[in-house]
């Protein structure tokens, strides 16, 4: 909460503004953008290049094809690639987004570790449930709690299944908003009608929506599904590399 935020379609002007304003600890020394491996005209030290495990492979092809700004080939540019979610997909899948990350990096000298991108997993999980309050529960706790999910992500199947992988609770319903979802008076109304339907114990959001459900007070508990990152393969070294080039 203490980390200045700039917002602006110009990444560069952004940055300028974060570099001028006038923090309460001094002026930065390094500025962190989120989605901005194709905004080029932005200088940076090191790129980190997140592929979701769980996405089909043709989201990965160009537009119009697929989803994706630029060809898996433009990773050589990076420093590292991070593959995520590797525990909500298959051994087969699994090997195809490794050999297509692998094949878009490719045998060229990249920016990377070691010369190349380095090629970084991760699962997530959710081991902890937290009040509006900020008190925490581990999942162990609530085991046999009756779940309802209420989303405005991108990906609310994927939550889902992390949620459920825990194995301690029970999903019993859920209603999914578009991804960045300004939640309403009449959001909300819906989410508790859905969820005493379903015969809930308690409505379980992201940690990214509660901040935009601030102030509501539903009449069943709500809860706060806490991520948390669990490194696999290729870590080493990694923050020593952020080190040598940042600092």
């Amino acid at each position: 909460p203490e980390v200045p935020t700039f917002v602006g379609r110009d990444r560069v002007a952004a940055g300028r503004a974060a570099l001028l304003d006038d923090c309460p600890d001094g002026r930065p020394d390094s500025l962190v953008a989120d989605d901005a491996f194709q905004h080029r005209r932005l200088a940076r030290a090191f790129d980190l290049v997140i592929v979701d495990a769980t996405e089909p492979l043709w989201h990965y092809w160009p537009l119009p094809a697929g989803r994706a700004r630029e060809p898996l080939s433009a990773l050589r540019r990076a420093n590292a690639v991070l593959i995520n979610k590797i525990n909500l997909v298959d051994g087969v899948r699994l090997r195809e987004i490794r050999g297509a990350v692998a094949a878009g990096i490719g045998s060229g000298i990249g920016s990377g570790i070691a010369g190349r991108a380095a090629v970084l997993e991760c699962s997530l999980a959710i081991r902890r449930l937290a009040w509006p309050d900020g008190r925490e529960e581990a999942m162990e706790s609530v085991r046999g709690l009756r779940a309802f999910c209420a989303t405005g992500i991108g990906r609310p199947a994927a939550f889902r299944e992390t949620l459920r992988l825990g194995g301690e609770v029970v999903i019993v319903g859920s209603l999914d908003f578009a991804d960045h979802r300004a939640f309403t008076r009449v959001d909300f109304a819906r989410i508790e009608r859905a969820a005493a339907a379903a015969n809930a114990d308690a409505i379980v959001v992201t940690e990214k929506d509660a901040v935009k459900m601030a102030g509501w007070a539903p009449r069943l508990p709500l809860r706060i599904a806490r991520l948390d990152v669990e490194p696999a393969n290729g870590w080493d070294g990694l923050h020593d590399e952020i080190d040598r080039l940042l600092f």
